[in-house]
């Protein structure tokens, strides 16, 4: 679990980082804009080319467990070579297909997204949050991207009690469209989300939001980092702030995943990192052959999920007017 939540912390810190020190021009002493000449490094989410056969294993701290992500088998779906990328933890495993193309696309999103708030982190948040932080889920093109990585993952397939399951998420997509186009449920979803803040003052979080990020110094360079004893080129970014700490590194060397090392400070001094522990392009092991005994469409449970929560958004209200 310590692993998991750590995992996260460093796929969301990927999001943070800028590409200089907040300047002191006529931009102002608070801005943390970032000047065109000085925005040389970029964030790149995108993967080198999948092949079977790449693997990369990941550790936490000092704890000698690692989750090992692989690349195990290739399939067509609907024409598009997809590859099978299997997580393997303490000796427990389960493989994603994945169709590399949308896959792709969502990472140049994510790319974009990424490098448009290290050009001025605030302004990114008064534009993309103006009323408060949860609006960035229901943006346009947050929910587009969304549905991109969706639609990216085709199926899951695990070994339960011996026996190999497979969950079809091929229809999920479609499932899922009709709902996040209708603007009346992306309302009573924001809705949901401001009344889940328990009186926090949504109105005042994206401003507060603001300010921290002011408070912050975003730098980044090209540089080199010894990784599984190896000396990698890429990017490196940090956070510098007086109550928390982050770096986050990435090179485009690796395979499946960029992400090479991150580390974070808070405001205990408590330091956590993440970093690569062995990778390579050859000796993948598929821990789960042969096909499914059972294949599962999951699109059927999608919708009765999206059924029970459009009935509880609209009992919600009458529920508010007969407390009144």
């Amino acid at each position: 679990m310590r692993f998991l939540l750590t995992l996260s912390l460093a796929a969301m810190l990927v999001f943070l980082p800028g590409c200089s020190e907040k300047p002191t021009d006529d931009q102002g002493a608070g801005s943390t804009a970032v000047t065109p000449d000085q925005n040389a490094c970029v964030i790149d989410f995108q993967p080198r080319d999948l092949a079977v056969g790449q693997w990369i294993s990941y550790g936490v701290d000092q704890d000698p467990a690692e989750v090992t992500f692989s690349v195990v088998a290739r399939e067509a779906v609907a024409g598009t070579d997809c590859f099978w990328i299997q997580i393997e933890a303490g000796g427990n495993a389960l493989q994603i297909l994945i169709d590399p193309v949308l896959l792709g696309e969502a990472m140049d999103k994510a790319s974009e997204a990424a490098n448009e708030f290290l050009a001025d982190p605030e302004a990114f948040v008064q534009t993309n949050a103006p009323g408060t932080p949860q609006q960035f889920l229901t943006t346009e093109d947050n929910l587009q991207n969304f549905m991109t990585f969706v639609s990216a993952v085709k199926m899951v397939k695990m070994s339960e009690n011996g026996t190999i399951m497979a969950y079809d998420l091929t229809n999920v997509p479609a499932t899922l469209q009709p709902v996040l186009q209708d603007p009346d449920f992306l309302a009573q979803l924001q809705a949901g989300f401001t009344v889940n803040m328990q009186g926090a003052d949504a109105a005042g979080m994206t401003d507060s939001l603001a300010r921290k990020l002011s408070e912050y110094e975003f730098d980044a360079e090209n540089t080199t980092m010894n990784i599984a004893g190896a000396t990698l080129e890429g990017s490196s970014f940090t956070i510098t702030g007086t109550d928390r700490n982050a770096e986050v590194f990435f090179s485009s060397e690796l395979p499946i995943f960029p992400l090479a090392f991150a580390t974070a400070t808070d405001s205990t001094g408590k330091t956590h990192s993440i970093s690569v522990r062995g990778y390579g392009d050859e000796g993948a092991e598929n821990l789960i052959p042969g096909a499914p005994a059972q294949t599962v469409d999951i699109a059927p449970m999608i919708q009765m999920l999206i059924t029970q929560m459009q009935s509880q958004m609209q009992q919600a209200p009458a529920r508010g007017a007969g407390g009144q």
